[in-house]
């Protein structure tokens, strides 16, 4: 019941906030107030039920607290699959001026939303890429959804293909060019990434397939979100066909087993 209560009153304030502050898209504009992305500003929905986290500082907080052990100023960062930005926005602070941030990201809603936030941070070190991330396929059809889980044909998140058929919401279908991790190192002229990044809503394990070139020669560190079996296993066999260390981000520790994979994982190239 006190639950109950909490969030009652936290969803009028949130949409007292809107009302009062919001713009015509209903989106208001606020700084982070904790964590690593401080100070950062963003165009939030505070009624949705994700946004309001990068708002108070909390959204993937020990991850975020991770990449700021880890990165180095003039890094070059791959940032595949970026929703509104927040990482985005937090590499690009992150790696300096000399730094680089290639944001890659097919749903043309949340392209439009990074370039917004970014340019609301005045962050001039950020490249967009309007491609989707998963085998070397060229055009294909790619899910938008009315959540945060736009994604390619035939991804899920979750424990089962069939259970998130049964909650997916409302979806269009729109056609994108998709490319490979290793044709974006190849072929396409991008900056060579000392990390990447890949959150790509279930298509984790396909995007793994086509990974040759980029781990066997660059073997950038990799921050990899995980959506479902099919990945978790995916993440497992990469790390032993390119010699990665697997670390949970959730946990900090060192993963030695396949059934122990899951959540968010830093690889780390190995000698």
């Amino acid at each position: 019941m006190v639950r109950a209560i909490r969030r009652a009153l936290r969803d009028q304030a949130y949409r007292l906030l809107t009302a009062t502050l919001g713009d015509a898209e209903g989106y208001v504009t606020l700084a982070t107030l904790r964590g690593p992305a401080r100070g950062l500003c963003f165009r939030l929905d505070l009624q949705g039920q994700v946004e309001s986290g990068y708002w108070l500082g909390y959204y993937d907080l020990h991850v975020l607290q991770a990449l700021t052990r880890i990165c180095r100023p003039g890094w070059t960062i791959w940032d595949c699959g970026i929703h509104l930005g927040y990482y985005t926005a937090y590499f690009a602070r992150l790696v300096g001026p000399m730094g680089k941030v290639v944001a890659i990201e097919p749903d043309p809603n949340n392209l439009r939303r990074a370039q917004a936030n970014t340019r609301l941070n005045r962050l001039h070190n950020v490249t967009f890429a309007p491609v989707a991330i998963g085998g070397p396929c060229g055009e294909v059809d790619f899910v938008v959804s009315a959540n945060t889980n736009s994604h390619l044909p035939g991804m899920y998140v979750g424990a089962s293909a069939a259970e998130y058929r049964a909650r997916e919401q409302a979806k269009t279908l729109i056609r994108v060019r998709c490319i490979s991790l290793d044709e974006a190192y190849t072929t396409e002229g991008l900056a060579a990434p000392d990390l990447v990044k890949l959150d790509i809503e279930g298509a984790e394990a396909e995007g793994l397939q086509h990974v040759a070139a980029l781990a066997e020669d660059r073997r950038p560190l990799i921050i990899l979100e995980l959506h479902n079996p099919e990945c978790d296993a995916a993440a497992w066999q990469f790390a032993q066909r390119y010699t990665y260390s697997l670390q949970s981000l959730n946990t900090g520790q060192l993963i030695s087993r396949a059934e122990d994979v899951g959540g968010t994982l830093l690889c780390a190239p190995q000698m």
